[in-house]
């Protein structure tokens, strides 16, 4: 296991944990500035999670069961959360990968896998949410949300489904369901 953990002036975290088993529980503060807080439990091998967090009050939680989980998480802004739950007990020589952005104020990434997907999620802007179920192998997803107050919600169960989505500007709202094997859904909404 291997962590690192800094803390300076502009109120920055950087956390990365690789290893067999790791819980990692931090918090920065600065005078005068709210805290950042970063939460990662991992169980099982060849893991990795990278957090880097700059801003006031952003809140980081990611938990991994399983065996080549992969997280990066970076929050810039203030009162932005992430909650990243990766589980799959099943060996398998796939990876199940994760990688959140968020710049902006109280922008929200809610996400589950349970299975082999991938999941690439971007948020720039204000108040933007995502709340993402993945179970099945080799879904994948791709999120931007650029501007303030967009709603993104997905459910993909079963094998080799993706979504390509884009909510570019203010107020847009997206719901979306996959079930199966192979189908595939772009979505673009902008003002």
């Amino acid at each position: 296991m291997s962590t690192t953990l800094r803390s300076n002036s502009i109120r920055r975290t950087f956390i990365t944990a690789v290893g067999t088993s790791a819980i990692v529980l931090a918090t920065t503060a600065v005078a005068n500035a709210q805290e950042n807080s970063a939460l990662i439990a991992q169980v099982g091998d060849t893991s990795a999670v990278t957090l880097e967090q700059m801003g006031a009050g952003n809140k980081a939680e990611v938990s991994q069961t399983g065996t080549s989980f992969t997280t990066t998480a970076t929050q810039k802004g203030e009162g932005n959360s992430i909650t990243i739950a990766q589980v799959d007990d099943s060996p398998s020589d796939s990876t199940a990968d994760v990688s959140a952005t968020q710049e902006g104020a109280e922008n929200t990434i809610a996400l589950e896998q349970s299975g082999r997907s991938q999941a690439g999620l971007t948020q720039l802007g204000d108040r933007n949410s995502a709340t993402v179920s993945q179970t099945g192998m080799t879904d994948a997803l791709t999120l931007d949300q650029e501007g303030s107050d967009n709603t993104f919600t997905l459910g993909q169960s079963g094998d080799s489904n993706s979504v390509a989505a884009i909510q570019a500007g203010s107020g847009h709202t997206a719901t979306l369901g996959q079930e199966g094997t192979g189908n595939a859904i772009t979505l673009n909404q902008a003002d």
